[in-house]
Parts: C-alpha cells; sequence; structure tokens
C-alpha cells in the first residue's frame, strides 16, 4: 500500500502565479503601452529598429533619464517593462556587434532593468518569459485564442 501524503498547506491558486486555465503562462490581454511617465522609455523602444540601424540607441540611452520602476503599477506593467528594458539593453549591448559589447550599462538602464527584473522575480536576461509570454495579441481579437500546432 502507498504512503498518502498530506499537507495542511492550502493548494496555491493559478492567479498567484499569474497563470490561468485558459491561456496557460501567456499573459492574457498584455499592455502595448506604460503610462506617461515611463515615454521615456516607449519612444527608445517605439524607433529601436531605427536607432540600432543608425549607431545612435546608446546615446539616446544615456540620454534619457534615470526613472523609478517602483511607480509601476501591477503585473502587466511590470511584464511590459521587463519586456522594453530587456529589448533596450539587447539594443545597447550589441549595437556594434561583438567588437564593441560594453563593459558596463547606464544607470538609466541598469537600475530599473534590475529592478523590475526581482519584483518579477526573473533574472534580467533575454528569456522566453520577455520575448513570448507577454508580448503577443490576437490576429483577430473579436475571436477566440485558437492554438495551431
Amino acid at each position: 500500500m502507498a504512503n498518502k501524503v498530506t499537507s495542511d498547506k492550502a493548494v496555491p491558486c493559478l492567479e498567484e502565479y499569474h497563470v490561468s486555465a485558459k491561456y496557460a503562462f501567456l499573459l492574457q490581454d498584455p499592455l502595448t503601452k506604460l503610462p506617461e511617465y515611463y515615454q521615456p522609455w516607449m519612444t527608445i523602444a517605439e524607433n529601436l529598429e531605427q536607432s540600432i540601424s543608425n549607431g545612435t540607441i546608446r546615446e539616446q540611452i544615456q540620454a534619457m533619464p534615470l526613472l523609478d520602476y517602483s511607480r509601476l503599477s501591477g503585473h502587466k506593467q511590470y511584464r511590459l517593462a521587463q519586456l522594453i528594458l530587456c529589448c533596450l539593453t539587447q539594443g545597447y549591448v550589441w549595437v556594434d556587434g561583438e567588437d564593441g559589447i560594453p563593459e558596463i550599462l547606464p544607470k538609466q538602464l541598469a537600475v530599473p532593468f534590475a529592478g523590475v527584473s526581482e519584483h518579477l522575480h526573473v533574472q534580467p536576461i533575454i528569456c522566453v518569459t520577455n520575448f513570448g509570454l507577454c508580448n503577443w495579441k490576437l490576429k483577430d481579437p473579436s475571436q477566440p485564442a485558437e492554438l495551431e500546432y
């Protein structure tokens, strides 16, 4: 006869971990904009491809103000901030390829990236959580979500 494991601890609900029965680990209805205070991040992120192409990404990031990440509100804002800061960091680091990798990140980028990552209990690196699970939208919002294989 097998031993039955029992525990007095309550089983946590999925929502406590931002997991849903319908979407699993996908962030349901992810945000695409942060509050106006974070417009410096948004502006650079919205023009990231051009800023990398013309080589101005580092100057733009060095010129942006050090924003207080603790003014973010709620899980979805933190997840979008994580995505944006991750993209900005990758652009900053790799704009010149392997020959021009900077040794340090400017505080305007490093401090909020580390703080947002710590808040979300993730490492400040590119991972599927950043680029896939909170960076999606329905092709047709009037239709239900459908997975294609």
